[in-house]
């Protein structure tokens, strides 16, 4: 288990996380078929659907437009299920690109024929193919994330809770009512964690673990950046999210 520390912010507030598992959640980009009929008139703006948050990924639609200052951009954020309808309304929501972390996602887009293969493809190098698992060709990975525990460490101190290093230490009883996470259910990312949990431990050990973990939970946020965000306000002690998240509540 690698540990990457991260310095104070402030006095007040102290975010860490660690890593928790070696595995990546890739972030995949597809072409909405709706982009087939767009024209590339400079009145009909690139639509961009994305289950990420605006945190994350804002940095990413900022160069975009600095570097293609004549193309508008319309971002439209969503959580997995909403965003499955939302691309399902193409004749009223045209989407020319869709961005997200959660293969299952891009697999019912692509039995629906929803998604067109780009027409230049992108080769990974063979360290990041292992991790594709969308094994389509209408798919290009553009990134990763780790998946960790975030904590605050002012919190922990002041409810003499210790650090937490695995996802065991998330079950023990002293964490009761101090931990949070995200409804696999709305959150792709989550949906992943869990899926990976239960891959490491076995479906009989595993989601024994995930309920003695959910019985610990203070709350469950309906939305991935939910869980970093209450992180990072000192609502909570601790939860597991993916790194991205975890840096974007440091800065």
């Amino acid at each position: 288990m690698s540990y990457i520390k991260l310095d104070a912010i402030s006095h007040v507030l102290q975010i860490k996380f660690k890593i928790l598992t070696p595995f990546l959640l890739l972030l995949w980009i597809s072409i909405g078929i709706s982009s087939l009929f767009n024209s590339a008139s400079a009145a009909e703006p690139l639509v961009v659907l994305t289950t990420f948050s605006e945190e994350p990924m804002g940095a990413l639609f900022e160069e975009f437009k600095q570097l293609n200052p004549d193309i508008p951009i319309q971002v439209v954020y969503r959580r997995t299920g909403p965003a499955l309808k939302w691309v399902k309304q193409s004749s009223i929501h045209p989407v020319d690109m869709i961005i997200s972390s959660t293969p299952t996602f891009f697999r019912d887009l692509d039995n629906a024929g929803l998604i067109v293969a780009p027409s230049e493809r992108y080769d990974m190098p063979p360290w990041l193919k292992i991790h594709d698992l969308t094994k389509s060709n209408k798919t290009i990975a553009l990134g990763y994330s780790g998946i960790t525990i975030m904590y605050n460490q002012r919190y922990l101190e002041k409810n003499n809770l210790p650090i937490p290093h695995t996802w065991k230490d998330l079950a023990t009883a002293q964490f009761s009512g101090h931990i949070m996470m995200s409804t696999p259910n709305n959150s792709g990312t989550t949906h992943m964690m869990v899926e990976g949990l239960l891959q490491q431990k076995g479906w009989v050990q595993g989601w024994a673990l995930l309920r003695e973990i959910g019985g610990n939970l203070a709350s469950v946020s309906a939305r991935s950046f939910g869980v970093s965000e209450s992180i990072s306000r000192g609502l909570v002690g601790a939860g597991v999210v993916i790194d991205s998240y975890a840096i974007d509540a440091k800065k």
